[in-house]
């Protein structure tokens, strides 16, 4: 894609990071000598894993590996090293890259590579508790960048602003958008609501991604003129948040997704201001079934990667999301809950069993459960009820986590239980357990057990 853009438009900006920025020509200079460097140093048949900064040299490291047919594994940079070894160790081999290596210029070998082939691993967790990674193919992402664009075309002057994380399917796949629309990416360090109109205007980006927390930041500023579409997916929106936002001005076009389906599986249109989650994308089917969301289309999953991995998560075509939601006569799509085993923290997945799994590690921990609460601003708020030892103390466990698990899967409040409900078979009765924990929670920090109180 970008070498096809560079052919056709040389002289026009492609990448824009702060005060820098290249033109498609000068982007793919950088890519072939990426890619020529990968095919000389690394190991063909083994993906490229990276912490996935929001860097120019990371930009044109994913562009070079799709340009010769590499996976990439973009790992999230708010990830403690602990987390990251543990996922690639339990997925096949892969080419760890800490640094931009900086190569020369040079032109790789031009090599065929069918759409099917797999493009990138995204790092996942789910009910397990157990790392995995979901593989989504070249086509998928082609399939999913020509649907939006059907939905929302492009308009002359158009720029994607992109904050979300490289790592998240939902950033990954605006540099498809972009690329396949011909369309300049500002790269943002970060999220800041002081300076993001500013950044937007300084930059004339008028296409923007965002996740309902980034929203509720936003208010109860206007946006910029120069703003033309929000996406708005990541969690769930309240209709409260999207009446005041569309009031102040704010060009919100609601989505559903997973990273699953490579990012969007439906869209709100031009003009479309409802609560719902739009329709469809172009090649995309949804059904209801007992009140669970089902999706198939030419944008999903290939497989899971990963020890312990399902073999195939899809049933003839069609993939269970656990979600759940109704259709109206529209074809509209309304999400009422998301899967109960996710936890949406400001666009950021959390899932249960992986936090709980690490926290029953931790020195005085018999067992934990944790779950999801709503809280004004994160959209949810991560919380847990723990059974432990005598002189149990938070502060020592919020020491313990630290370096162990990245921070926004901490529980921000604990409750200590001196009972723990179980099922048969010896598990946890959760909604038993969320019940009791409701009116003892308190910060981490401030967690105590009743014999160190007394000590």
């Amino acid at each position: 894609m970008i070498q096809g853009w560079a052919e056709e438009r040389p002289d026009e900006l492609a990448l824009i990071r702060g005060g820098q920025a290249w033109t498609s020509r000068e982007l793919q200079q950088r890519v072939e000598a990426y890619a020529a460097w990968l095919q000389r140093t690394t190991d063909p048949d083994r993906p490229i894993a990276f912490v996935a900064h929001p860097e120019p040299w990371v930009v044109a490291l994913i562009w070079a590996a799709i340009s010769i047919g590499k996976v990439v594994l973009p790992l999230h940079p708010r990830w403690p090293e602990a987390e990251r070894a543990a996922l690639l160790l339990r997925l096949p081999p892969t080419t760890f890259l800490s640094a931009d290596p900086d190569p020369p210029p040079a032109q790789p070998k031009e090599l065929p590579v069918p759409d099917t082939a797999p493009l990138a691993w995204f790092g996942t967790s789910g009910s397990t508790g157990q790392p995995k990674a979901v593989e989504l193919t070249r086509g998928a992402f082609w399939a999913s960048a020509a649907a939006y664009q059907d939905r929302i075309p492009d308009q002359p002057g158009d720029r994607w602003w992109l904050g979300l994380p490289l790592s998240h399917v939902g950033g990954f796949s605006i540099l498809i958008r972009a690329a396949s629309g011909r369309r300049p990416v500002v790269l943002a360090p970060a999220f800041d609501p002081e300076t993001f109109s500013a950044q937007l205007e300084a930059h004339g980006a008028t296409l923007v991604s965002l996740v309902p927390t980034m929203v509720r930041r936003l208010l109860p500023r206007r946006p910029p003129p120069v703003l033309r579409v929000v996406l708005l997916g990541g969690a769930s929106a309240s209709p409260e948040l999207l009446d005041e936002a569309r009031a102040l001005g704010w060009p919100i076009h609601t989505t559903y997704g997973l990273t699953e389906a490579a990012a969007m599986v439906t869209l709100q249109g031009p003009g479309e201001r409802g609560h719902d989650a739009g329709r469809p994308l172009a090649g995309n089917r949804i059904e209801v079934r007992q009140g669970r969301i089902h999706v198939a289309g030419p944008t999903l999953l290939r497989r899971y990667v990963g020890d312990g991995a399902p073999p195939t998560p899809l049933e003839e075509g069609w993939l269970d999301t656990g979600d759940l939601g109704e259709i109206d006569e529209a074809g509209r799509l309304w999400v009422h809950a998301r899967r109960q085993d996710l936890i949406l923290r400001g666009g950021e997945n959390v899932y249960p069993a992986e936090v709980e799994r690490v926290l029953e590690q931790a020195p005085g921990v018999r067992a934990a459960c944790v779950f999801g609460v709503e809280d004004p601003e994160w959209g949810q708020r991560v919380v847990c009820a723990l059974s432990v030892e005598p002189g149990f103390l938070g502060r020592g466990l919020a020491l313990w986590l630290e370096g162990r698990l990245a921070k926004f899967k901490w529980p921000v409040e604990v409750a200590l239980l001196q009972t723990w409900p179980e099922l048969s078979l010896g598990k946890p009765d959760r909604a038993a357990i969320r019940r009791i924990a409701e009116g003892q929670r308190v910060p981490l920090a401030e967690a105590v057990s009743p014999a160190a109180a007394l000590d």
